[in-house]
């Protein structure tokens, strides 16, 4: 009804038809070839996946000739959409064709800008440009394109014969052949929604708050600055002694929009969670942040931790000979923290002290999930909680002295999550001004891409986690 349609290519016979901008699959009305839409992982572009490719079989990328692990027809996390398609297509030309705009695939202007991140512990060492990857050569996507197909054929055939032995021979006049789906169901889920096009904008944004997953907003914005000509500057922890956390970005970024309103879209908070203090900003949802207990090595030998001690050592003043680490008053991970152990009404009173506490003292904050991890790790008889990526042995990376407890024998694992059976989590949020930058809104589609992509331990994509979560995201 009025829609706009976008134009694609077809890698099998070359001729360009119309397709819905929003859709994730796209038959050729010339040669009849069906494809599916799907980001590639190894170079993060939209490749053509074959109509008839088999469930969970890898798919060779179009552009970059990779395998991609699995594959799903629906709410698959790396559908694309045509608009997509269309846009990569414009930067780097047809694919097995000349290059993009450049010879090298990229855009021009990546060398202009690039991402500033700001963060206690993990200096935004630049990440791989995604758009560096060689463009195959004529004649590569048919061959991969049949290798692909011969993969999905060969399971398909495998089913067929096992439906065959099953259920008899099939009625006269059918047809083994697999048919060509020709709709496909889209995503309901927002973090893997394709309806808009992600594309690059140009000018600069600022997000502040959360050092629990500021440092994968830092990643994604590397990899975006790479090829875009924008500036994202990414701010998180105790910056300039300031205690840059998600309480102070939601109150720093709401007091902009309430008093200059018309400056404020490029200003967005990192925070975990709801909060009640930005009545200006929109909550817009980025994926489930896990959090862990984490403990000095030895603080508890078979690193598991009860709820009932955790009230005691969170809510009712500590135990003796041991240091319970939190965070600030206000952010999204104590206040998480708060409602898991079923704190309700006002936060319980407890001392401001900065680690490590004062004499006599078994209470301190940290600024950050860095800072937090780190008093962890050097302090003997200290038990905290953090947002964990990865873990080696039961250690944080980069924490050897630090332990992963379970709760109650329940493990912080994405599937612990997933199944309900472990609730220390929350939904992780940029709030955005009321009439957000073209780069704002362009930069938090990419990283719903980005987080899809490159789902950790301690930040997942909301698809599947139990309704309580995913009602908010």
């Amino acid at each position: 009804m009025g829609q706009v349609l976008t134009h694609v290519p077809c890698p099998e016979c070359g001729t360009s038809g119309d397709s819905d901008p929003e859709q994730s699959h796209w038959q050729c009305s010339n040669c009849g070839n069906g494809f599916f839409l799907r980001r590639c992982t190894a170079c993060s572009r939209v490749s053509y996946v074959d109509g008839l490719q088999g469930f969970h079989t890898p798919w060779p990328c179009t552009w970059c000739g990779r395998y991609n692990q699995g594959f799903s027809q629906n709410q698959d996390p790396a559908a694309a959409s045509a608009a997509e398609l269309a846009a990569e297509v414009h930067r780097y030309g047809r694919p097995g064709g000349p290059a993009g705009p450049d010879t090298g695939g990229r855009d021009r202007t990546q060398a202009h800008d690039m991402a500033v991140a700001v963060g206690p512990a993990s200096p935004g060492a630049p990440s791989p440009r995604h758009g560096q990857v060689p463009t195959p050569t004529p004649g590569t996507w048919h061959f991969v394109r049949k290798r692909g197909v011969l993969a999905g054929a060969a399971v398909m055939v495998a089913v067929a014969a096992a439906l065959a032995a099953l259920l008899g021979p099939p009625d006269h006049g059918g047809s083994n052949k697999p048919p060509l789906l020709t709709r496909s169901a889209r995503p309901t889920l927002r973090q893997t929604s394709t309806a808009a096009t992600i594309a690059c904008a140009s000018g600069s944004i600022e997000l502040i708050g959360s050092s629990t997953f500021g440092p994968v907003v830092q990643a994604a914005a590397s990899i975006y600055t790479g090829r875009c000509h924008a500036r994202i500057n990414v701010v998180y922890g105790d910056v300039g002694g300031k205690g840059i956390d998600s309480a102070y970005a939601a109150a720093t970024v709401n007091a902009a929009v309430q008093s200059k309103p018309a400056q404020a879209g490029s200003m967005i908070a990192m925070y975990n969670g709801e909060t009640s203090s930005a009545p200006f900003l929109t909550p817009d949802p980025l994926g489930v942040l896990i959090f862990s207990m984490v403990a000095h090595t030895g603080l508890y030998p078979g690193s598991d931790i009860s709820s009932s001690e955790l009230k005691r050592l969170f809510l009712q003043g500590g135990e003796p000979g041991k240091i319970a680490a939190g965070r600030q008053a206000g952010t999204g991970t104590r206040i998480t923290l708060l409602g898991f152990l079923g704190r309700q009404g006002p936060e319980p009173q407890v001392s401001g002290n900065s680690c490590p506490p004062p004499a006599g003292s078994a209470v301190c904050t940290e600024y950050s999930n860095m800072g937090l991890l780190s008093f962890v790790n050097k302090t003997r008889n200290v038990i905290g909680y953090a947002e964990v990526d990865h873990e080696s042995n039961g250690h944080p990376a980069g924490y050897p002295d630090a332990s992963v407890l379970s709760i109650n024998g329940i493990a912080p694992t994405p599937a612990n999550v997933r199944n309900g059976s472990y609730n220390f989590a929350t939904v992780a949020n940029l709030y955005m001004p009321p009439h957000p930058s073209a780069l704002a809104k362009s930069f938090y589609q990419y990283l719903l891409q980005y987080i899809a992509a490159n789902q950790s331990g301690g930040l997942i994509t909301c698809s599947g986690v139990p309704k309580k979560l995913e009602d908010n995201c």
